[in-house]
């Protein structure tokens, strides 16, 4: 597999681990549990300006069912739960290339909820964050807003939270998926910067195209 195709779709399905863990690790358990959310972008256009907002948002309860085991588990006491955003332009590529270059530099965010935390693995590529609590609806709430400051066609990764760990149980550990809901993708501009690519697994439900002009 080519280099950039393996960097592309490793921050592409980044899962965040944030924190430090205090518990003895030949006694922890690893994502016990496994829990479905989803983020959603707005406006729903394939095109926006530069100095446009493009915003994604996630709104995840309290209390999730389990995919293992259909249990209702509150994870209310999480310490760690975020996210990564990953933006790259597409600059043209094939089957095997996806033809992607970092351009979160490109871009101005606003954190409307939760919270912005330093990235030194690759900040040219990718911003992190942890949720926000809204206790009075019983929810991690996160909204994020995106500005572009030059054109071209973009490519969105949200990452996946893996290794979610509660204050009153730093052992047990809990991932969740974050994929696009309610969203039109766009993902016609990923097809196109790559003929004859199929578009499958995580980069078709965590991804999200657009065009700046």
């Amino acid at each position: 597999m080519d280099i950039r195709m393996k960097i592309f779709i490793w921050f592409q399905i980044l899962f965040i681990v944030i924190g430090l863990i205090s518990c003895d690790p030949f006694h922890c358990i690893e994502n016990s549990y496994s829990f479905k959310s989803y983020v959603t972008a707005y406006p729903n256009m394939d095109s926006i300006e530069t100095k446009d907002t493009l915003f994604l948002e996630i709104k995840i309860p309290f209390v999730l069912k389990d995919m293992n085991t259909n249990a209702l588990i509150d994870y209310s006491e999480s310490l760690n739960l975020g996210t990564t955003v990953s933006i790259d332009s597409l600059t043209g590529g094939s089957i095997n290339i996806p033809g992607t270059a970092p351009a979160a530099n490109s871009f101005n965010y606003l954190v409307f909820q939760g919270k912005k935390i330093e990235n030194k693995v690759f900040p040219e590529r990718m911003t992190e964050y942890l949720f926000d609590k809204d206790m009075y609806n019983s929810q991690y709430v996160f909204k994020l807003g995106i500005i572009p400051n030059k054109r071209g066609v973009f490519i969105i990764g949200v990452g996946n939270a893996s290794g979610v760990y509660r204050k009153s149980d730093k052992c047990t550990k809990a991932s969740y998926s974050i994929n696009f809901h309610d969203t039109n993708q766009h993902l016609y501009y990923y097809q196109q910067n790559r003929p004859g690519y199929i578009i499958e697994g995580l980069e078709k439900t965590n991804s999200y195209c657009f065009k700046v002009y």
